[in-house]
């Protein structure tokens, strides 16, 4: 049922919002989910029902027709994507967030490493070692980084305006209804390690050493950010395709230029403040904070940017 709701707000956005529409709205949602039942009693599956349904109501044209509105009034400048470039688009933007996430836990356990090594080693070398393992998880991170950003050169238009057949537009929409909820508790349980990690330090320094407890700070930190990137990224996808964030996508292209600069040297130079910290006075537990501030700065500059 959520798939016909959001199938016909997907049909009716563009459209006048007038009473008349209004109306004709509400009609077709109840001659669908009347439609929807009586399939359902027939012995058809969910999946089969709602095809059906969208197959026997979802006539643009006949729409427009029935509300006298000219398509021209209400068309735009749209990009056809077939079938093929949808799914091969949705192929490959989950392949990126699943480097993308890689990419962020490399960049934990770099911390992780470079920390414990620092700690745990004494001998002339261990600063070298410290550096080794910190440096290197980094590397393959902005490795993945670049390759998961190249990935997608090809896909800048899907960020335009775009039109879809009325087939794979139901399945985009049926797929985003069904990750609605796996959206949720991804977030739900982001959240909740990053309030663990915090609220649970104290404690856990108290019961064991300084190196468990960082290490369970940086690891219950990189699960929460990487399925709040993955639930974040996963969800610009299906309304990318669905046009739903179109507006959206159009003041972050006049942003990003500049959020990037900012971005791209604050995550440096916190990189380098923290390396020199760790290395020289040997601060890996507590000047982690640097990144912190990183991401202050990165928010406030797109908030005074907007």
């Amino acid at each position: 049922m959520e798939t016909i709701r959001a199938y016909l707000e997907q049909m009716f956005k563009d459209l006048p919002k007038t009473k008349e529409v209004a109306e004709m709205k509400m009609n077709l949602q109840d001659h669908m989910e009347d439609a929807y039942h009586e399939y359902r009693e027939a012995g058809m599956s969910e999946t089969d029902a709602i095809k059906e349904v969208l197959q026997q109501f979802g006539d643009m044209d006949e729409l427009l027709r029935e509300l006298n509105i000219e398509k021209e009034s209400i068309s735009v400048d749209a990009r056809y994507v077939s079938s093929e470039d949808a799914h091969t688009y949705i192929r490959k933007y989950k392949k990126q967030t699943t480097l993308v996430c890689i990419g962020l836990v490399c960049i934990f356990a770099g911390l992780s490493l470079g920390y414990v090594s620092s700690e745990l080693y004494s001998f002339d070398f261990a600063d070298a070692l410290s550096g080794v393992f910190f440096f290197f998880p980094i590397a393959c991170a902005v490795g993945l980084f670049i390759y998961a950003g190249m990935s997608m050169d090809g896909y800048k238009y899907m960020k335009e305006m775009i039109e879809l057949d009325y087939q794979t537009k139901t399945e985009i929409i049926q797929a985003y209804e069904k990750s609605k909820s796996t959206f949720v508790v991804e977030i739900i349980i982001g959240v909740i390690c990053f309030i663990s990690a915090v609220a649970g330090y104290t404690v856990i320094e108290y019961v064991f050493k300084d190196v468990i407890a960082n290490v369970t700070f940086f690891a219950l930190i990189a699960v929460g950010v990487v399925l709040c990137v993955h639930a974040g990224t996963t969800k610009t996808m299906y309304r990318t395709l669905l046009n739903d964030n179109y507006e959206e996508l159009q003041k972050e292209k006049q942003a990003a230029k500049a959020s990037d600069k900012v971005a791209s040297v604050a995550w440096i130079l916190a990189t380098a403040i923290y390396v020199t910290l760790g290395m020289v006075y040997g601060w890996w537990a507590t000047a982690w904070v640097v990144y912190l501030f990183a991401l202050a700065v990165i928010v406030l500059a797109e908030v005074i940017h907007k």
